[in-house]
């Protein structure tokens, strides 16, 4: 079952997102950049019509799968699949239902797949180690995590990452934790994937390990966490020893910091933070002696920019050394991404070109990172739009549906969120597909099928929210005077 799902997969991801074998032109610069153009030009994943990759853009189960399969070069099963949410017509259908012959994915235990959803680290972790051991006597071995948040990873879980991990596929953040619910971005699943295609070649195409890079290695692709981030992380469990400044802690909850060192102009190095406050959020860096120029930018999940700022050395930093850009008025989305671009001169104790190289060498390095604002939240729950009363009908309707969260934030107070969702984020089911019928190619949309009455549920992600539908008989448009919708009969 190998080597002709290639082709399926540029054709169904095709689409499924606006690709095309255009050059990439936004990963320049970027941590994966190396990993991202391979994997581009190996045919596994393509960018987008534009010529753009938008490596932290979130990936899909269903997205996921298709990379997984054409990596492994498994062939495409078409057909009916297992799963109550996944049609043969689905685009993915043939990859999905290749990586459950595979036993790499298995589904969920009410016999969905949910290929809309954004695919978990855990999810991840978990199908990149299935997809590396192909054996199936192989019994993937036991170990203890040492992550902070240990207690977050579930127990179907904990081996494949453990091992995952251990053998140098992911790895944790610099806060100690693994945020095993947290989202991948598509620059970290190339990442991840690559790593398992460079472990089967190496041990000859029937699995085997990833042995981890030594510290000495210059390899860009292996530098960065899992989590994501561009450079080299510093702080503690880094490999430069420096320490996290306390300072950013006291904007607000701090859901992302490090110590940027390793780029690919130059030396540059600079902290960089996001603290989450009550009412705003803050983008923090804070650049070495001898920068000339910082742009900061806050994005949101869908590309738009929320706010952005240039600085140079004129502009006076705060009283701790830091540029500063908030949002606070701006509405943001439950993840952004922040980007921190700095160039200057690198401290004169780095050697930067040659010895008999007396100029100076401007350099460049930069940051980019996607930050779950969810890391803090106390609660949170589907707020959903949609009629409860439909007369049967031949029309589709698809639900609104606002993701609804609440955040412990700095002091213990508390912060409201909504975020309205779009409709490939959240899928549909019933309990009588007579009544309502979920559209086939379209699971976030529905048709009152028949008269009666049935439970629409909305997923989305581990969030469930059911609504009572009633259908009714339409008119009959021989006799609108009858209301009933039933048919007249003559009294004898």
């Amino acid at each position: 079952m190998r080597r002709s799902c290639i082709l399926v997969l540029i054709f169904a991801l095709a689409l499924s997102m606006p690709m095309s074998a255009l050059a990439i032109n936004d990963a320049q610069g970027h941590w994966a950049e190396d990993t991202i153009n391979a994997m581009t030009e190996s045919g596994h994943i393509n960018g987008y019509e534009d010529g753009t990759f938008r490596p932290n853009n979130s990936i899909t189960r269903a997205e996921f799968t298709m990379v997984v399969t054409s990596v492994l070069g498994l062939d495409s099963v078409e057909g009916s699949t297992s799963f109550s949410d996944v049609s043969s017509q689905h685009w993915a259908s043939g990859a999905i239902n290749a990586s459950v012959n595979e036993d790499i994915i298995n589904g969920y235990e009410n016999g969905t797949f949910r290929p809309s959803n954004n695919i978990t680290r855990a999810e991840i972790a978990t199908m990149a180690v299935r997809a590396l051991i192909q054996e199936e006597t192989f019994e993937v071995p036991q170990a203890e995590l040492e992550f902070t948040d240990a207690n977050n990873i579930p127990d179907w879980a904990q081996p494949y990452i453990a091992y995952a991990v251990s053998e140098g596929l992911i790895q944790g953040y610099p806060d100690g934790s693994f945020k095993p619910s947290g989202g991948a971005t598509r620059a970290e699943a190339v990442v991840i994937l690559s790593r398992v295609e460079e472990s089967i070649d190496n041990s000859g195409g029937g699995g085997g390990v990833v042995t981890p890079p030594s510290d000495d290695e210059d390899d860009d692709d292996s530098s960065p966490p899992a989590g994501g981030g561009g450079g080299t992380p510093g702080g503690p469990g880094g490999d430069n020893g420096s320490e996290y400044s306390e300072y950013p802690k006291s904007f607000g909850q701090v859901l992302d910091q490090e110590v940027v060192t390793h780029d690919v102009y130059g030396h540059l190095e600079f902290e960089v933070a996001t603290a989450l406050g009550t009412e705003s959020v803050h983008l923090l860096v804070k650049p070495q002696e001898g920068f000339e120029g910082i742009e900061l930018k806050i994005k949101n999940s869908d590309e738009t920019t929320v706010k952005e700022a240039v600085y140079d050395e004129t502009n006076k930093l705060d009283e701790e050394g830091w540029f500063v850009l908030e949002v606070s008025d701006e509405k943001v989305s439950p993840t952004i991404t922040v980007t921190a671009s700095v160039y200057g001169y690198p401290n004169p104790s780095q050697e930067v070109g040659s010895e008999e190289d007396d100029e100076k060498e401007l350099v460049y390095n930069k940051y980019e990172e996607a930050v779950d604002l969810t890391d803090g939240q106390i609660f949170n729950s589907l707020d959903i739009d949609v009629e409860t009363e439909y007369t049967v009908t031949e029309e589709t309707y698809t639900p609104e549906v606002t993701l609804k969260q609440a955040y412990l934030l700095v002091n213990e107070k508390a912060g409201l969120f909504n975020y309205k969702l779009a409709s490939e984020d959240f899928t549909l089911q019933t309990d009588d597909d007579e009544v309502i019928k979920i559209s086939e190619d379209k699971p976030w949309s529905f048709k009152p099928a028949g008269a009666g009455e049935a439970t629409l549920k909305i997923t989305y992600g581990n969030l469930e929210e059911s609504i009572e539908i009633t259908v009714n008989e339409g008119v009959d448009t021989d006799n609108p005077d009858d209301e009933s919708g039933e048919e007249n009969v003559d009294d004898e």
